[in-house]
């Protein structure tokens, strides 16, 4: 049973910290991955248009960093975290200390429009710090996240994984990477990654010990995949996420692409047409912080730093819709009322040259955990969480009367926004994930947390919903 009872922290507490924190990715038919109109899609309706429904995937304390993607055949398939309530002792500290178990599950479209739901894998972790999702060119899935064994120095899984589908009900996993051991490109037009590399000890070339694999994305260039993901490093030092490096699986080899910058929070991948990877992600430090994109074409490597360096909430959405390409982020609390507590989007319409950021919405504090994806017209759309209708700059805490999971659009040059869902006893979208279907309209994967106060203590539920939506 559900309880109108705002008790974020005890909220924050059981959902182990990792409440607005992790992400995964797509191909370059995904959403946060840039879906170009098929010719059997419908037209696009005003998003005022649409009314919308709720499909219940899980409540066995699911729906924990969701990804919603588009299948080729056009059903959807969603990936996520739940929480086993289950505990397995770390060896790594002295005494032993206890470490969480999740099931990494893989929820997908029945012809009937129900979702079956598999178990691709089960990890212990620390943080849930992203999974990804992506299909590839035959409809197989592949779900790229953070497993394996425990690093030398620090607790749960510590490398890059990679699960495929192999039939109902039947996954394997395979080690994309154990260390950071990727070459870093430092090309002519990259010098200041050997400077930095060098300044801190070399440590983007550091072979052992490593912890990788956080901020996991996957897309398909065909059937072979690529999976970036950020190298840590040792697990155990104080500067270990400002050394972090951003790396990539490509071609059965590891690559460096953002050498020593804290690179690879929140990383987003993209196939384009060409077959080649494009990543957008974040950095926090003062060392080249900011918002960047890095892409391969067929002249090597580029990269660009698409905003400076700002504080980021939760999730990147990036999406591509033919040459154009789109972020959307959100500022949390950072003594600056003009940027924070806002939904914003930036776009590139043509050789990765970047404008100027806009603001999507900015009614009371609006825009965690943010997804893009493009419709069948190239309007850009982004489904996002607001936390409460009031801006307050002194509470981080959100309201169960006011939140809500909400979408924006823009058509013809103007952003609409419309609350999809409000369940006045309930955090409705702590994690969001944005897809359109196969008939053109938008789905939202989402979370939706509340207290079951009949319990004592009283029992935090967690539940997978995905919105669908209808023209009225």
């Amino acid at each position: 049973m559900r309880h109108p009872i705002a008790l974020q922290v005890a909220l924050t507490a059981l959902l182990g910290g990792a409440a607005l924190c992790g992400c995964g990715g797509g191909d370059g038919g995904t959403p946060d991955g840039g879906k170009q109109k098929d010719a059997n899609e419908a037209d696009v309706p005003p998003v005022s248009k649409l009314v919308w429904s709720q499909v219940k995937i899980d409540d066995q304390n699911a729906g924990h960093q969701p990804e919603l993607v588009k299948a080729p055949d056009g059903s959807l398939g969603v990936v996520y975290y739940r929480m086993t309530g289950a505990v397995d002792p770390c060896t790594r500290v002295d005494p032993p200390a206890p470490v969480n178990r999740y099931e990494i599950v893989y929820a997908y479209e029945k012809p009937d429009g129900t979702f079956a739901k598999e178990v691709a894998a089960t990890v212990n972790l620390l943080n849930l710090q992203g999974v990804g999702l992506a299909y590839d060119s035959a409809g197989t899935p592949g779900i790229a996240y953070m497993g394996g064994a425990e690093g030398a120095y620090r607790c749960g899984g510590t490398d890059t994984m990679l699960a495929r589908r192999t039939g109902a009900n039947a996954w394997s996993s395979t080690t994309i990477a154990t260390d950071g051991s990727g070459a870093p490109i430092m090309n002519d037009n990259y010098q200041d990654d050997a400077a930095q590399c060098a300044a801190y000890q070399n440590t983007c070339n550091a072979p052992t010990q490593d912890v990788v694999g956080t901020w996991p994305s996957v897309g398909f260039s065909g059937a072979d995949p690529m999976v970036v993901f950020q190298d840590t490093h040792f697990g155990f030092a104080q500067d270990d996420f400002e050394k972090a490096d951003m790396e990539i699986s490509l071609g059965g080899g590891l690559v460096d692409i953002d050498s020593v910058r804290g690179a690879g929070i929140y990383a987003k991948i993209l196939v384009e047409d060409d077959g080649n990877p494009s990543v957008a992600h974040y950095s926090s430090f003062a060392n080249s912080g900011g918002i960047w994109q890095t892409w391969k074409d067929a002249s090597g490597w580029h990269r660009t730093r698409v905003l400076p360096r700002m504080s980021i909430g939760y999730r990147l959405g990036y999406a591509r819709s033919g040459a154009k390409h789109g972020i959307s982020y959100y500022p949390p609390f950072q003594n600056s009322q003009s940027v924070e507590q806002k939904l914003w989007y930036v776009e590139s319409l043509q050789n990765n040259v970047w404008g100027s950021a806009e603001v999507v919405d900015a009614v009371g504090d609006t825009g965690k955990s943010p997804s893009l994806a493009y419709n069948a017209a190239g309007e850009p759309a982004i489904a996002y969480y607001r936390c409460r209708e009031q801006y307050d700059p002194n509470t981080r805490d959100c309201q169960q009367s006011s939140d809500g999971v909400k979408l924006a659009v823009k058509a013809n040059g103007v952003w609409q926004s419309v609350l999809v869902w409000n369940d006045q006893g309930v955090y409705d979208g702590l994690y969001v994930s944005l897809a359109y279907d196969k008939n053109g309209l938008p789905a939202i994967a989402y979370q939706a947390s509340s207290l079951d106060t009949g319990t004592n203590p009283p029992t935090v539920i967690n539940e997978l919903i995905i919105a669908r939506s209808r023209v009225q």
